[in-house]
C-alpha cells in the first residue's frame, strides 16, 4: 500500500514500489515507506529486492 506522496506503486498488478518525483526532488535525505501484508504463514518464503543509487 502506498503511504505517502514520495512513493508510487508500479508494474503489472502494482507489485513494485518506487520513489515518485516528490521522493527524488529537493535536498536532504528521503525515506521510502510502505505498508506490506505478509503471505499466510506456511505458504512459502517472501523475497525482497532492493536497488539503490546515490549521487
Amino acid at each position: 500500500m502506498n503511504t505517502n506522496a514520495e512513493t508510487q506503486l508500479t508494474g503489472t498488478g502494482n507489485n513494485y514500489i518506487t520513489h515518485a518525483f516528490d521522493g527524488t526532488s529537493g535536498t536532504g535525505f528521503k525515506v521510502l515507506t510502505f505498508n506490506w501484508t505478509a503471505p499466510p504463514q506456511g505458504t512459502g518464503s517472501a523475497t525482497f529486492y532492493g536497488a539503490f543509487m546515490t549521487t
